[in-house]
């Protein structure tokens, strides 16, 4: 498993490349949630017809994060992946 570091200073950008896993199908609806999701803030959630990011800033330091993406394709198909993310002083 890799985990990303992040600094509590940063806002960073996670993006998730769905086009091996779509196949003929393209992203119709996107949602992203981090846990523990104390202070933590996701914003400027972006897709494209096979990828999707979002900005994460406010970790704490020391801390291990899940950030969970989750897609629904214009066909109804349903896929969900995760990034591990710990605060960390850089």
């Amino acid at each position: 498993m890799r985990v990303a570091l992040q600094d509590p200073g940063e806002k960073l950008p996670y993006t998730l490349d769905w086009s091996d896993w779509l196949t003929d199908d393209t992203i119709d609806t996107a949602d992203w949630a981090i846990s523990p999701s104390s202070g933590v803030n996701l914003t400027l959630e972006t897709q494209t017809d096979t990828t999707t990011t979002v900005y994460v800033d406010g970790l704490s330091h020391g801390v291990i994060y899940t950030l969970t993406g989750t897609i629904e394709t214009d066909g109804g198909v349903v896929g969900e992946r995760s990034i591990t993310i710990r605060g960390a002083q850089r």
